[in-house]
């Protein structure tokens, strides 16, 4: 049974990795290399789980808001 923002253990693995590699880039940038590398018959998941992929994993580390007095 699939459930919804559930990866493929290698594809969150390259995931996790592209984040480490790249800390800057967002989920869209890292699935775009993944679907040009990847043959036609794997599934590439859309942005949105690859960002709950690395939510799980701590990585999406956002930047302080700035509040403006």
């Amino acid at each position: 049974m699939r459930y919804v923002n559930q990866l493929a253990e290698q594809i969150e693995k390259l995931a996790v990795t592209a984040k480490r590699v790249r800390p800057h880039w967002g989920a869209r940038n890292i699935r775009e290399p993944q679907v040009h590398r990847m043959a036609c018959n794997v599934r590439i998941p859309i942005a949105s789980t690859i960002y709950a992929a690395l939510d799980r994993q701590m990585l999406p580390r956002r930047a302080p808001s700035v509040v403006h007095a």
